[in-house]
């Protein structure tokens, strides 16, 4: 008898404890949560800092998809543990028995489940941003965006505790972190609609893009009144609840109408600079200490091909471009946007891996505007690229031995006159003009 009243006594003081956060905020389940939710996002961060880290809009949006995706599972999932120990321990009716509302009850209860995981990400966010900042330095951060995720983590988490209240099975936490990374996943990189706009994970490539000021908001109040309906329903205020859930339908209303729309082409990212040389050389802001070794590289490369005739006039980054637009011949596009050496983030304080440059510039002179479609990459282009360059081209994948004719064309165009090689450059330019790989010469 008195162990069984020991044992009752012993809940009803855990009880009493989880109506005040501090004692369950401090020790327990919840800081690991926390800790958990930190490392994994560092981890997945840090772990491809190239892809990220030498701008505002790449750094937030790593995080909002690729942060979110990893951690919002196990937010939900230890949330959902936490929810099930107290049904699994009856903390439900011994807190019926207290005079406290069951809402308050239930607000002391989820703290530790929501705060920890919301705290984690926010340490995490916080670090990425510091990282950054040395690096990026055009623009500001969407900050706004960083809120609606952490708006996303109190949603995740509150659901997960929740159903944790909800459902007795032992294995419904592990199952709920697969299908919560699932639908994240499905959504951050293959839905195209409905539930892509309302993911938390949605993702956008435009580095010269910026949401418009109203878009982290109201994917806040979206998440933020998922979050609080759930809460309002699980504390038996189903009145109240209404509020919550009405702003929340509101806002994803806005959101799957305004679709890509709610992203805009950034006047301070995409603002061009020019050098003062032939040929004309302009890249974004976003990349203007970069300005200096793309006119380098293009230098080192006309002087390869002097001589050679009907050379572009213009190389320019056009943040618009899509692949199939049509270009002017005396104009190229620059490609910066993408690539390990346009992204490192120390490429804005010293060219670390100028043969990017180079790779670049002979590319566009080696297949035009013809890469795809008619063009049927003949050895001699990857010959091309390489003498230009001065290394293999690394568009092309061979699934196989490297073909014979590209090192026989290299040693060619090495070891030939300069007017025996600009007759055959000429030649092979004219092809490229006319996408007929048909018409290369041999070597």
């Amino acid at each position: 008898m008195n162990e069984a009243v020991t044992v009752q006594d012993r809940h009803a003081q855990s009880a009493r404890s989880s109506l005040l956060p501090s004692g369950e905020m401090k020790r327990g389940f919840g800081p690991a949560i926390g800790l958990a939710v930190i490392s994994a996002a560092l981890i997945a961060m840090f772990t491809n800092t190239e892809r990220w880290q030498g701008h505002w809009v790449s750094t937030v949006g790593q995080l909002h998809t690729i942060g979110i995706l990893l951690t919002g599972p196990i937010a939900a999932a230890g949330a959902c543990w936490l929810g099930g120990r107290e049904r699994r321990r009856g903390l439900g009716e011994l807190r019926s028995s207290m005079p406290r509302s069951v809402l308050m009850q239930t607000i002391g209860a989820s703290a530790p489940a929501v705060a920890w995981p919301v705290g984690g990400y926010f340490v995490a966010a916080a670090v990425v941003l510091v990282s950054t900042w040395p690096y990026a330095t055009v623009d500001s951060p969407p900050l706004m965006l960083i809120a609606a995720d952490l708006a996303s983590m109190a949603a995740l988490s509150m659901a997960g505790f929740a159903l944790g209240q909800l459902i007795s099975w032992r294995l419904a936490a592990p199952s709920l972190a697969v299908l919560v990374y699932a639908i994240l996943g499905s959504t951050a990189f293959y839905g195209d609609g409905f539930f892509s706009q309302l993911s938390p994970t949605v993702s956008h490539y435009g580095l010269w893009d910026r949401p418009v000021w109203w878009y982290g908001p109201v994917f806040f109040v979206w998440m933020a009144g998922i979050a609080c309906t759930i809460l309002l329903l699980a504390g038996r205020r189903r009145a109240l609840a209404l509020a919550p859930l009405a702003a929340a339908a509101g806002a994803a209303v806005l959101l799957v109408n305004s679709g890509d729309d709610v992203w805009r082409l950034n006047p301070e990212t995409s603002a061009l600079v020019c050098a003062n040389g032939k040929p004309k050389v302009c890249v974004t802001e976003l990349h203007s200490e970069q300005l200096l070794g793309v006119e380098a590289a293009i230098e080192q490369t006309y002087a390869k091909l002097e001589g050679i005739p009907d050379l572009p006039e213009q190389w320019s980054e056009n943040p618009t471009y899509k692949f199939g637009d049509v270009i002017a011949p005396e104009k190229r596009v620059l490609n910066l946007g993408f690539g390990e050496a346009s992204v490192n983030p120390t490429m804005g304080r010293e060219v670390t891996e100028p043969g990017r440059y180079l790779q670049e510039i002979a590319q566009e002179l080696a297949y035009g505007n013809c890469q795809g479609g008619k063009w049927t990459y003949p050895p001699q282009s990857s010959a091309v690229v390489e003498w230009l360059a001065g290394s293999p081209d690394t568009s092309v994948t061979y699934y196989g031995a490297r073909p014979k004719g590209i090192d026989l064309t290299v040693a060619w165009l090495e070891g030939a006159s300069e007017s025996e090689r600009n007759a055959w450059l000429n030649q092979y330019f004219d092809a490229v003009e006319k996408c007929d790989a048909k018409q290369v010469p041999p070597s």
